[in-house]
C-alpha cells in the first residue's frame, strides 16, 4: 500500500503542476507525452490492484506444505486474507469485481485468468473451510466469500457453480470451531438473498436441520446468527411458511424464548411473529407448539414485574411477547393485558434531534389487537415505540 501511496502523491503532484501558475481558470495545454504518461499512471495503478488479487488467491491455491517452505505462516494467510475481503469489499469492487478480473485476464494467456473473480477466489477455499486444522482460517475465509456475494447476482451464481452452498452447508452443520461455524452461516444468508437457486439449494442440502442444530447450541453467537439466518429464509419465502413442516424448528425457537440472552430471546420471539403471523394455520401451529404458551406466560410474570429502566430495557422483548400472544390467538387474554398495562406505565421514549431538543414519541401496539366491540369504546392505550428491525 505505500507505494500505492507514493503513485497517487506523484500523480497529483503532476496534476497541480498542470495549473500552477497559470491565470485562475486557465489551464497550459497537455502534451501528448503528458497524457500517457497519466494513462500510464492510472493503468498501472488499477493493475496493481487486481494483480493483489491474483496474487493473494494464487498463495490460497498452494500446498501446504509449499507454504512452509516459502516461510507463509497462517497468520500471513490471514491478513492476506483481511486483505482480500477489504479490496473486494470496496464498492467498487463489491460491483465490479468480478468484471475487473475478467478484463484483467484476457490480457494473459493462463486459463485460470479468465474466470471470474468470485469463481476464482471461491474456488481455493473450499480446503481452508473444510480441512485447515486452524479455525481462524475457515472463519475468515467464510467472510471472504460473504462478502464476495453479497447483493451480487452473478457472484452469488459463479460460487453455486462452485457448489459453494453444499461446502458452506457442510461446514454450518459440521465444524466444531462456533466461531467459524457462524461465519459459514453468515455466508450461506448471503448467498441466498434474492436468490432463488440458493434457497433451493438450501432447502435440498437438508439446511434446515442445520438451522435446528446451530439453534439448539449452547454458543449465543451462533444461535443469533441462525436466527438472523431464519428470518431471512421467512422473508425470501411469501405466503405460508414452510418452517413449520420442518421437525422440532418451532419447539426449538419456543425453547429460546427462555433463553439468558436478550437479544437471543427478542430475535426468537421476532422468527415466531414472522411465522405465526403468515396465516391462520401457521398461527395455529405456532400456537399448538407444546410449552410455549407456559413460557410465554412464565417471560410476562417475571418481565411485568420490573420497573423503571428494568422495565425499558425489556421493551422490545415485552412487546414481542404480547404480539405473539395475539398473534397466535391464545384464547386468554389476561397475561397480554399484563404486558400493556405494564407499557403503559413507561414514559414516553425520548429521541434526540440536530437542535438539541428532545421530541417524545408515545408507546405503540406494533400488531391489531381482536377487541370486542366494547373494547373499542374505550381510549386506545398508547404503548411503546414499534421493536427495532433486526437484520
Amino acid at each position: 500500500m505505500g507505494d500505492d501511496l507514493q503513485k497517487w502523491k506523484g500523480l497529483l503532484k503532476w496534476s497541480m503542476s498542470q495549473t500552477a501558475g497559470s491565470p485562475s481558470g486557465q489551464r497550459r495545454p497537455v502534451s501528448e507525452e503528458d497524457k500517457k504518461f497519466f494513462q500510464d499512471a492510472m493503468r498501472e495503478n488499477t493493475i496493481d490492484i487486481v494483480q493483489r488479487m491474483r496474487e493473494i488467491t494464487m498463495v490460497m491455491s498452494m500446498l501446504e506444505q509449499e507454504l512452509k517452505d516459502q516461510g507463509v505462516t497462517t497468520e500471513d494467510l490471514i491478513e492476506m486474507l483481511e486483505e482480500l475481503q477489504d479490496l473486494v469489499g470496496q464498492i467498487d469492487y463489491a460491483n465490479g469485481s468480478d468484471r475487473n478480473f475478467q478484463r484483467a485476464g484476457r490480457a494473459n494467456s493462463r486459463r485460470w485468468d479468465s474466470y471470474p473473480l468470485s469463481f476464482y477466489v471461491y474456488a481455493q477455499f473450499p480446503v481452508f473451510i473444510l480441512v485447515n486444522p486452524d479455525p481462524r482460517l475457515r472463519a475468515k475465509a467464510a467472510e471472504v466469500v460473504h462478502t464476495v456475494v453479497q447483493n451480487n447476482p452473478q457472484s452469488q451464481q459463479n460460487v453455486m457453480d462452485c457448489k459453494g452452498m453444499e461446502t458452506l452447508m457442510h461446514n454450518a452443520a459440521q465444524d466444531e470451531d462456533p466461531t467459524s461455524r457462524a461465519k459459514a452461516l453468515g455466508a450461506v444468508g448471503a448467498l441466498i438473498r434474492n436468490n432463488r437457486a440458493g434457497l433451493a439449494a438450501f432447502r435440498h442440502g437438508d439446511g434446515y436441520a442445520a438451522l435446528r442444530d446451530a439453534l439448539s447450541s449452547d454458543d449465543p453467537k451462533l444461535q443469533r446468527k441462525a436466527l438472523h439466518l431464519l428470518r431471512s429464509i421467512l422473508s425470501e419465502t411469501p405466503g405460508a411458511s414452510e418452517a413449520t413442516g420442518q421437525p422440532g424448528l418451532i419447539w426449538t425457537l419456543a425453547s429460546l424464548v427462555r433463553s439468558p440472552d436478550l437479544d437471543v430471546r427478542e430475535t426468537a420471539l421476532g422468527a415466531l411473529n414472522d411465522v405465526a403471523g403468515r396465516s391462520e394455520e401457521d398461527a395455529k401451529h405456532v400456537a399448538g407448539e407444546a410449552g410455549l404458551k407456559d413460557a410465554l406466560t412464565d417471560r410476562i410474570d417475571e418481565l411485568t414485574k420490573l420497573r423503571g429502566d428494568d422495565l425499558a430495557a425489556v421493551h422490545d422483548e415485552l412487546q414481542s411477547i404480547g404480539d405473539l400472544w395475539n398473534t397466535s390467538g391464545f384464547g386468554d387474554q389476561g397475561p397480554r393485558q399484563k404486558v400493556l398495562e405494564a407499557l403503559a406505565t413507561l414514559p414516553p421514549l425520548h429521541t434526540g434531534v440536530a437542535s438539541g431538543e428532545r421530541e417524545s414519541k408515545p408507546y405503540t401496539v406494533t400488531h391489531a389487537t381482536k377487541e370486542t366491540k366494547e373494547d373499542e369504546k374505550k381510549p386506545p392505550l398508547l404503548l411503546g415505540a414499534p421493536p427495532r428491525s433486526d437484520q
